[in-house]
């Protein structure tokens, strides 16, 4: 474990590819604006947290950190996702909150262990169809987007327990959501 959170951090200066059995970096509210390459070589992390930093791009190169099972990249300044993300097929929970998403890339779906997807706060407009294909996911948060309507093949995902759209202009949500076991935050 490398904890190094809220130091004001621009840059990694040190090598840090020699950490190899680094299982998990904490480099969140920091003033990170770009990645060093050697992150992309540390094998062992299962958590990666770079929230809150003012990181602009990931590289393609994200898809060796197989092991991971959280990605923290919420309150950043993306743009987009490379399509290699859906190579990280252990992840479980990731957090692209707080940035500038217009869309995902449609590899999110291939994503079999993700539970929690957060998506709050971006600037996406149509609903990203590759999440009917996350077929574990558990809480999914689309809240502050512009998107305007819903799926109703959504209520198909077997395990989602959570969903909040509260802020999006969505005029009618699909009754097939208005189940039971679904808490669903509109307001």
């Amino acid at each position: 474990v490398l904890g190094l959170e809220s130091n004001l951090i621009k840059n990694i200066l040190f090598p840090i590819e020699n950490l190899r059995k680094l299982e998990k970096l904490e480099l969140s509210y920091n003033q990170i604006q770009t990645l060093p390459s050697g992150l992309y070589f540390l094998f062992k992390l299962n958590e990666l947290s770079l929230r809150f930093n003012q990181i602009t791009e990931i590289a393609p190169e994200i898809e060796n950190l197989k092991e991971l099972t959280s990605l923290g990249l919420s309150g950043n300044l993306l743009k987009d996702i490379p399509t290699q993300i859906g190579k990280l097929t252990n992840l479980r929970t990731l957090e692209l909150d707080k940035n500038q998403l217009t869309q995902i890339p449609d590899e999110i779906g291939d994503l079999e262990s993700l539970e929690i997807l957060n998506l709050d706060s971006n600037q996406l407009s149509v609903f990203p169809e590759s999440i009917l294909k996350i077929k574990g996911l558990k809480s999914l948060f689309l809240s502050h987007n512009q998107i305007e309507a819903l799926p109703k093949e959504l209520s198909e995902l077997p395990h989602l327990e959570y969903l909040n759209i509260s802020g999006c202009p969505i005029q009618v949500v699909p009754k097939e959501l208005e189940k039971e076991k679904l808490i669903l935050v509109k307001k």
